[in-house]
């Protein structure tokens, strides 16, 4: 396990409009890399509370016995929903808490995302988006 980030600001005393808060929710983003003898398996987390902003990102690095080639996207896929979320997500809800403790707001409680769960949400958020460009093309000529 690598530590890339852990972060916490209050919101009060603080100018951060550009920060709005989202009554919660949270951003969520992962990354893939693959090097000699080794997969990296890299997960980040932005929660934009109502008392302060939250972050904290890390990787879990898995050892290859052997040079591996690059593996086809759908590999790739099914480790991230299958391993490498559900190994990252109890650091990144640790370190969350942690965070907000240190300077004194609510911790949030992380969900933990099953790999089949993450995927129908993927798939809700995606058809969300065709459906709003479909409903509002920008026009060139604007």
């Amino acid at each position: 396990m690598r530590v890339y980030e852990v972060s916490a600001r209050r919101r009060d005393g603080f100018d951060l409009e550009e920060y709005p808060p989202d009554r919660g929710l949270s951003d969520l983003e992962v990354q893939q890399t693959l090097t000699t003898g080794q997969f990296i398996f890299r997960t980040r987390i932005d929660i934009f509370t109502e008392k302060g902003i939250l972050r904290a990102d890390v990787a879990t690095i898995f050892e290859t016995s052997e040079e591996l080639a690059e593996p086809e996207e759908e590999i790739l896929d099914e480790f991230a929903h299958e391993v490498g979320l559900p190994n990252t997500i109890p650091y990144l809800r640790v370190y969350v808490q942690q965070a907000a403790r240190l300077i004194g707001v609510p911790a949030p409680l992380l969900k933990h995302y099953w790999g089949d769960e993450l995927k129908r949400l993927e798939l809700r958020r995606r058809k969300q988006i065709e459906g709003d460009s479909s409903e509002n093309p920008e026009s060139p000529d604007a």
